[in-house]
């Protein structure tokens, strides 16, 4: 017995006409068990990263899957609620996804947008940091037109600024890597997951 999302109308030229028909019950959607909107609409944000989402349904009996782009659904669930453009958003909160019959708070979700965000932000900084490196050189090739205890407070100065930029270049890179190696173990799961979901179906 399934517990998903029973689809009660389809919007006609939405991405779901001609796939999915009133009656089909949403059970999984990108390697997620779907009991809830709130936890259709956190797949789905996870699958819009990627640039598709697989959802399975059951009709009459039997599984099926398709496939869907970012977007809006056009589907209409039993409940009154429509997916509308929702769906490539992230859920809201107060739900859970369900794998394997373990919850998965909703909050715990990340999407690339994220990380998209999180990598600017992290050039900017480096931006900044080369910015500073620039100062810092600029200053120190000044000192050498002058002379005595003034020309070594310029040149102290100069190599403080310049090595504080260093810093925050580092600091920079040091975000970028720890960004990407999430992001890339976020796909590693998506992918996992999917094996397991397609193992247990053979």
């Amino acid at each position: 017995m399934t517990t998903g999302l029973l689809i009660s109308e389809i919007s006609a030229g939405s991405q779901a006409s001609g796939k999915l028909q009133p009656g089909d019950e949403i059970v999984t959607c990108n390697g997620w068990d779907i009991e809830t909107l709130d936890s259709l609409k956190q797949a789905m944000s996870e699958g819009a990263s990627r640039g598709s989402s697989t959802i399975e349904i059951v009709r009459s009996g039997e599984r099926k899957e398709f496939s869907f782009a970012p977007g809006p659904l056009g589907i209409t669930f039993d409940t009154g609620d429509e997916s509308g453009g929702q769906t490539t958003g992230v859920a809201s909160s107060g739900g859970a996804v369900r794998k394997n019959g373990v919850a998965h708070p909703e909050s715990t979700h990340v999407n690339s947008g994220q990380y998209d965000v999180a990598r600017a932000v992290a050039k900017i900084v480096g931006i900044v940091g080369w910015v500073f490196v620039a100062i810092g050189g600029l200053v120190l090739l000044s000192a050498f037109g002058q002379q005595g205890f003034q020309a070594t407070m310029v040149a102290v100065a100069g190599a403080v600024v310049a090595f504080q930029g260093l810093v925050v270049v580092l600091v920079s890179y040091g975000l970028l890597g720890v960004v990407d190696t999430a992001d890339n173990t976020r796909e590693t799961v998506f992918l996992l997951r999917r094996l397991k979901l397609m193992l247990e179906k053979t």
